[in-house]
């Protein structure tokens, strides 16, 4: 491990049941204990990754963490890590489907790492982690480990013995480290990424997390400048280690902002779309300043003409602008930024801005993605909705009808059946609070998991 490893910055959120509480083994809540609201503020303030423990302690209980991980994964913008009450390979499924990044399986006896080796041949290396406590349990079955995952998730402060013993990337879980503890420890060259009380805390007013332990936090004042200088946001603690040579997770350019073409003013239009069906949602401008903070935070930032000051979408509003992917055009003076988009993107309440028609040929959409995320808004508003046994009946008798037509010479016949099936499928998903970017997800994790 070196220095030029990317570092991230991972809060945990700890779920007894469908609550987010303030440790392990605690029962007060942080803040009003919904774990969705958590994840997303997490995001905003500038999270790399997000790490969940379940320390559930009944079956109901863990049933229930297990919805709140998939609440926590549609709220997150960042990758999330699974972990405790691991005990099955039903648990690793659930957990992948409900949309982890990432699974964390403890590694302590042989019964756990069959089921890490059944889990590795099922998803592969990379959907997994090793969970030890601390070195004295990683040792005995180091080869094994090292094998089946992608990394390491490590819950005791002392790393040192891990140096030389392993190529795996580290996550430390620790409540004792603060900022320049966390500074030492990426220096160190064994760790890559921190979890713990202390970015787990950063930026939420003290009355928020009443039953934290305060081991890394004894004399800090929440919702202030902190003792050693640096800032209570977890962006504001990325750039701080960054400006002492830290590499972070941040976006870095391809290309420098000198090659952009600049108007006069030293501005670069900006068009932003919609990273899951490419529609377009607005467009801006963005100077050097802007340009670089969006790479800094992954937020999309741009120069206000008629303010003349910068400004991060949805700042405000909540209706943030996360980027997936930032491209130029080929006269390198239009951006074209894809996005994940919180809410409305116009300052209307409109999704997009470019929602009044000024003329048209047809009325008919050719975006498939839009098609059907519009049949479900349509399906979602419907009032008196069946029961789910006479949807099944009806997605049964759709399926038949389509099975039937694909004999059919005439091709027209089979694509209205499948289009039934379809809308009656939407249906069922409608019923069960499935998304087609469930959906989408669901193909996406298969083809990665396959190459």
């Amino acid at each position: 491990m070196s220095m030029q490893n990317v570092h991230d910055l991972i809060p945990c959120i700890y779920l007894l049941g469908d609550r987010a509480v303030t440790g392990f083994g605690q029962k007060n809540l942080f803040g009003d204990g919904n774990p969705e609201k958590l994840a997303y503020d997490y995001s905003v303030k500038g999270a790399d990754r997000l790490l969940v423990f379940d320390f559930s302690g009944t079956m109901d209980e863990h049933d229930r963490a297990m919805e709140a991980m998939r609440s926590i994964c549609r709220a997150s913008q960042v990758p999330v890590i699974g972990a405790g009450n691991i005990r099955t390979m039903e648990d690793i499924e659930q957990l992948i489907y409900n949309g982890c990044d990432c699974v964390a399986l403890n590694c302590q006896d042989e019964q756990e790492l069959g089921l890490l080796d059944a889990a590795m041949q099922a998803y592969g290396r990379r959907r997994l982690m090793g969970c030890v406590s601390d070195f004295s349990e990683y040792s005995p079955y180091a080869e094994e480990i090292d094998r089946c995952v992608s990394g390491l998730l490590v819950l005791d402060d002392e790393i040192q013995p891990f140096a030389g013993k392993t190529e795996l990337p580290i996550l430390l879980h620790s409540n004792s480290i603060g900022a320049d503890g966390i500074e030492a420890i990426f220096r160190g060259g064994l760790v890559t990424g921190v979890s713990g009380e202390y970015v787990s805390t950063l930026g939420f007013p003290e009355d928020y997390i009443n039953g934290f332990s305060r081991n890394s936090a004894g004399d800090i004042t929440f919702g202030s400048k902190r003792p050693d200088g640096l800032t209570t946001e977890l962006d504001d603690l990325k750039m701080e280690l960054m400006r002492r040579g830290v590499r972070m997770d941040v976006l870095e350019s391809a290309v420098p902002w000198s090659e952009f073409k600049k108007d006069d003013r030293g501005l670069v239009t900006c068009v932003v779309q919609d990273y899951r069906n490419d529609e377009v949602l607005m467009v801006a401008w963005m100077n050097e300043e802007s340009y670089k903070k969006t790479l800094e935070t992954g937020k999309m930032t741009y120069w206000s003409r008629s303010r003349q000051e910068l400004w991060t979408k949805g700042l405000t509003s909540g209706h943030i602008s996360y980027v997936r992917s930032l491209d130029i055009d080929c006269d390198k003076d239009t951006i074209l930024a894809k996005v994940s988009q919180i809410g409305a993107a116009c300052h209307t309440g409109h999704r997009s801005c470019f929602f009044t028609p000024l003329a048209r040929k047809t009325d008919i959409e050719g975006n498939p993605y839009r098609v059907f995320e519009k049949t479900m808004s349509v399906i979602a508003q419907t009032g008196k909705k069946p029961s789910t046994d006479a949807l099944i009946r009806e997605l049964g008798a759709e399926h038949t009808d389509m099975v039937l037509a694909s004999k059919n010479k005439d091709v027209s016949v089979m694509k209205r059946e499948i289009a039934d099936y379809m809308i009656s499928l939407m249906k069922i998903m409608d019923k069960r609070d499935i998304t087609w970017e469930d959906i989408a997800d669901e193909i996406s994790r298969r083809e990665e998991s396959r190459a």
